[in-house]
This record gives C-alpha cells, sequence and structure tokens, in this order.
C-alpha cells in the first residue's frame, strides 16, 4: 500500500497547503479520497496520469472536501481522459451528479465517462475499504429541520487495507466515539486534530502501531501534543507512506 496526504489544510486555507484529500494505491487500485481545493493542481505536481484515478470519495458535502472536485473533472476532460472515473458521495446523488453542467461542462461533451454512486455503495466494488457514519454534521440537525433543507448530515470515515496493514482516515469528526467501528489495530491514523478534542485524539493512540497523522490544522493543544508524545505528528503533504 501507499499513501500520500495531497492536502492537510484546515477549513480556513493555509498559505503553502491544499485543503482536504488524501491518495491511495492499493491493490493496484488508485483512489482519492476528499477534494479539496488545489487537487487538480496537486494530480499535476505528482505527476498522475490522467487514466490512473479509480474513484473519488468524498466524506461529506464541505467545501474543502469537495470544492477540488469540479475543476479535476476539468483538467481530466482537458488531457483527454479516457477511463470511466467513479465518484463515491455521501448524499443527494442525483443534485450532485447535475452540478457538472450547470457549470457548463456538461455530461455529452466529456471525454470520459463519470459514474456517481452513494458510499453505501463502496463495499461492492472496494472491499478493501471499510466506512462508517461518522458525528461530524449532526449538529447541524436543528438548523436543517427549521429551514427544511434537504440535506441528510451523511459523514463518512474510511479505514483501507491491505495485507494486513490499514490505514484509517478520520476526515471531519466530532469525537472519535463515533468512530468506533474502525478502531482496532492499525499501522496509522489520518485524524482530524481541529474539531475533536485533545482527549478524543489522544484515544486514538492505543490503537495505532506506527504513527497518528495529525490533518486539518493546528492548535496549541496539538502543538503541545506533537511535542510531548512522538506517536503524534503533522501530515506532511507530499511525503509517500509505503508499506
Amino acid at each position: 500500500m501507499i499513501f500520500k496526504i495531497l492536502g492537510s489544510s484546515s477549513g480556513i486555507a493555509e498559505r503553502g497547503k491544499n485543503l482536504s484529500s488524501v491518495y491511495f494505491n492499493v491493490f493496484d487500485k488508485h483512489l482519492i479520497i476528499d477534494a479539496g481545493e488545489g487537487l487538480a493542481h496537486k494530480i499535476q505536481i505528482e505527476n498522475i496520469d490522467v487514466d490512473t484515478i479509480d474513484a473519488v470519495l468524498i466524506s461529506h458535502f464541505h467545501p474543502d472536501h469537495v470544492s477540488g472536485l469540479f475543476m479535476m473533472i476539468q483538467t481530466l476532460y482537458i488531457q483527454k481522459r479516457t477511463k470511466k472515473l467513479q465518484i463515491f458521495i455521501p448524499e443527494r446523488i442525483y443534485d450532485f451528479s447535475r452540478i457538472m453542467g450547470m457549470f457548463y461542462t456538461f455530461k455529452e461533451r466529456l471525454s470520459f465517462d463519470i459514474e456517481y454512486l452513494l458510499i453505501s455503495e463502496l463495499e461492492k466494488h472496494y472491499p478493501f475499504v471499510i466506512y462508517c457514519e461518522n458525528d461530524h454534521l449532526l449538529p447541524y440537525g436543528e438548523f436543517i429541520e427549521k429551514y427544511q433543507y434537504q440535506n441528510t448530515m451523511k459523514s463518512y470515515s474510511f479505514k483501507v487495507t491491505e495485507n494486513q496493514k490499514s490505514v484509517i482516515y478520520t476526515a471531519d469528526i466530532n469525537s472519535s466515539q463515533s468512530i468506533n467501528q474502525l478502531l482496532s489495530e492499525v499501522d496509522y491514523c489520518i485524524v482530524d486534530a481541529i474539531h475533536p478534542s485533545i482527549e478524543e485524539i489522544k484515544r486514538i493512540e492505543r490503537f495505532v502501531m506506527q504513527k497518528v497523522l495529525l490533518t486539518h490544522g493546528s492548535n496549541e493543544n496539538t502543538d503541545k501534543l506533537v511535542k510531548e508524545n512522538p506517536k503524534f505528528v503533522y501530515a506532511q503533504e507530499n511525503k509517500i507512506y509505503s508499506f
């Protein structure tokens, strides 16, 4: 397995960093989880072939996790990609599948097919990736009900496994309790460093054999944790993890 963090910034764009995105090469499949702003540029820097990427998985519909997808699709089209691209999304598949047409990037004009699927269909296509719903969007419930939005508050975390080696990507979470079903012995965990409390982040340590990679920002508590505990490190963009 190979993985590389393509974007590690928080929801506020940070100088020198891209927004949330991770690349995985596992069982000869090439997956991108989350597609924050800067993804298209990052693909060029990493020399990822236009027909390489098999699927993009979106953990939830916050702009810093999905805004880079649209520019990536445009770039692949201009570069004449031919291979079908699967895009797994958390909710509202019909609405989302029509967005590119609103941007005048009509599906009939693309050089490749896009297959939009729900995250709930993921294991049928990529059984080495398991997922669970997390608690990140649940605080929106009262607001969504009050204003009668169609959002269903679906937000996901993922565990990727190959040959008994595994990596958890929490995406954004409010508490590590919400991903308990993924928390067994893993090699790496890429964890949201901003939304959960520092106690919730520390709780993950006992499940991780190598490193807990803190992503999505930093604060005084995480700075102290990284200084005091060598198992916790800040995620580095461009660094290749291979095992």
